[in-house]
């Protein structure tokens, strides 16, 4: 164990600041700074902006360097940075294995800090009753028409006024839109795409692979003499276990 927080806040963050020194405040100076740049794109959606590729969107909301973050290993940056490895593999890659399985070595930087975000308790927030509910009330106000069906392929029509529609096929019916967004991974994807001028799903793309990461919810009551023994933190349950760099058991909350 290499650190435990207390039943008392300040005494938590008094040796959080011993432990780690005054990395805790650059890494809230550095996510505050990544978030309030990244808050642009609301600003450029409600004029009306649109993005060629993540790439764009990226760049448009927070420069060249937001797209450069995505290119640079985030262990990497932060050592750049003046973090210490020890701050990199206790304090970070301990909450970045909680959200996605993977450390400082394996992610981006631009992943890791949004990752970071997620430690700073005063930014989070939830719905009572779920944060599904912001979802349903989108489908509202948008009028739209929700079917849910599969849907088989996306063909491309050209008309004889040079105008381009799509039609998809779904299950039982067939669709005319104009404009198809694809929201899973194509790398994954049994659509066929048809009459389309180059191939949708380019070679680039099937080489790209995914991380699986495998969640188990366990129902039980913690031994909380083995806690008292183990951490010396009392008997109270503790509300998560997270695990560090070098330590490949998974997280526990």
């Amino acid at each position: 164990m290499v650190f435990a927080s207390d039943s008392f806040s300040f005494s938590t963050k008094f040796s959080m600041i011993l432990n780690y020194g005054v990395s805790l405040f650059k890494i809230h100076f550095q996510v505050k700074r990544l978030l309030e740049r990244f808050s642009n794109i609301y600003g450029l959606q409600d004029n009306g902006r649109a993005f060629s590729s993540p790439k764009n969107l990226l760049e448009q909301s927070g420069g060249v360097e937001f797209y450069n973050l995505t290119q640079k290993k985030a262990s990497d940056y932060f050592i750049s940075c003046g973090f210490s490895r020890k701050v990199i593999d206790e304090l970070m890659s301990s909450g970045m294995k909680a959200n996605y399985g993977q450390t400082c070595d394996q992610l981006n930087a631009f992943t890791a800090l949004v990752s970071l975000a997620g430690t700073q308790g005063k930014c989070l927030w939830q719905i009572i009753g779920g944060n599904i509910q912001l979802v349903d009330r989108l489908i509202e106000q948008s009028k739209c028409e929700l079917i849910n069906k599969t849907a088989k392929s996306v063909k491309r029509i050209l008309s004889a006024q040079n105008t381009v529609q799509y039609e998809v096929t779904l299950d039982d019916q067939t669709i005319l839109s104009d404009f198809v967004v694809i929201a899973h991974p194509l790398e994954l994807t049994k659509l066929e795409f048809i009459n389309f001028p180059k191939p949708v799903i380019s070679q680039s793309i099937k080489k790209r692979k995914f991380e699986n990461i495998f969640c188990h919810f366990v129902e039980g009551t913690i031994n909380s003499s083995f806690v008292k023994s183990a951490c010396g933190i009392g008997g109270f349950p503790p509300f998560a276990v997270l695990t560090t760099a070098g330590y490949n058991n998974p997280n526990v909350n």
